[in-house]
């Protein structure tokens, strides 16, 4: 199991099977489908990003850390919030799917962290 969410082509083929399956039901659902996923990949790798920075020995005062999670909170909360808003102007189905694809990508998360965790 653990090969499976370490991978990411894994994830690739879950996520167009996914969005395939959305499309089928409906545009409109394949349409918040499709951007509660980018939206929360594009979130999770700036976050990422920011992560990275702040563990660098470089920055050695623990003002700027926690300055860094404050920003890292507050850089990525809009980013939902303004999908979740667009998503509603898409039409009915949409916001429910946006929330289908942000859940895809935080439960593979979660599965990739547990993953790559030492025994």
């Amino acid at each position: 199991m653990k090969r499976v969410f370490s991978d990411l082509r894994f994830f690739a083929v879950a996520a167009l099977v996914a969005v395939a399956i959305a499309y089928s039901m409906s545009a409109e659902k394949g349409h918040g489908f499709s951007f509660g996923l980018a939206t929360t990949v594009v979130n999770f790798l700036g976050l990422w990003a920011v992560i990275w920075i702040l563990k660098q020995d470089t920055l050695k005062k623990k003002k700027l850390r926690a300055w860094g999670a404050v920003l890292l909170f507050f850089g990525s909360l809009p980013l939902s919030i303004w999908g979740m808003m667009i998503s509603y102007g898409i039409g009915k189905g949409a916001p429910v799917s946006f929330l289908c694809g942000l859940g895809m990508v935080y439960c593979w998360a979660i599965g990739w962290a547990e993953s790559t965790k030492p025994n």
